[in-house]
């Protein structure tokens, strides 16, 4: 039986890994930790899950691994955490919120030997994976540009948070762009080697204090 824990519930996916975990064979979910002891335990409640009381106490119980659901900004903490316990990560995207700190969590999970995995379910999604074995196998001919638009509702109305620079560290452009971007690296296994960005704030300008939109041109290798 392979057994995971949550950490954290502030992100609104934290609901359907819990679906999906139960869903899945040889697969427990033990229960979850968040630092929100109010939202933690309504959450267990909800799922009929254990609320440990810290993340400490969660991985006292010797997860296999966890998945992390927390604000952007404790993405790295708690990768490091988790870690540090020898227990496997996988965190909700954006990875981290800034480079310094993916860096850091990226060297702790390589010395601790754990698994590392940044949730983009795209790569998974099968008519997405369909697309990827026609360019692999030279069915649309030379690939020379793509196109992708991701775009959604301004979160403030269900997680205040995303739109809190403090917690978020960005808006539109740091929540949504890794599916896109990560989708074309992995269509041209290949890295990016120029970008150019710019963002604005024409929606909801006095709603948030992060970017709600904004162009991104990616050149890669």
């Amino acid at each position: 039986m392979t057994r995971i824990g949550l950490m954290s519930a502030a992100h609104l996916h934290a609901h359907g890994y819990v679906n999906a975990l139960r869903a899945m064979p040889g697969v427990e979910c033990i229960g979850i930790a968040d630092d929100d002891r109010e939202r933690g335990r309504a959450f267990a409640q909800q799922h009929d899950l254990i609320d440990f009381e810290s993340y400490e106490a969660l991985l006292d119980a010797r997860p296999d691994g966890v998945i992390i659901c927390s604000e952007n900004v404790y993405h790295a903490p708690l990768m490091k955490l988790a870690a540090s316990a020898g227990v496997h990560v996988m965190t909700e995207k954006p990875f981290t919120i800034t480079l310094k700190d993916g860096l850091s969590a990226l060297e702790a999970c390589r010395n601790a030997k754990v698994k590392l995995m940044t949730a983009f379910p795209m790569r998974f999604n099968p008519p997405m994976r369909e697309v990827k074995e026609l360019i692999a196998n030279g069915a649309l001919g030379q690939v020379y540009a793509m196109n992708g638009t991701n775009q959604g509702q301004l979160p403030k109305r269900h997680r205040a948070w995303f739109v809190d620079k403090a917690l978020a560290g960005g808006g539109a452009m740091m929540d949504h762009i890794v599916h896109l971007a990560d989708v074309m690296r992995w269509y041209l296994n290949s890295e990016a080697v120029e970008v150019y960005a710019q963002s604005n704030r024409i929606l909801y300008a006095h709603d948030a204090d992060v970017e709600t939109g904004g162009l991104v041109m990616i050149t890669f290798a």
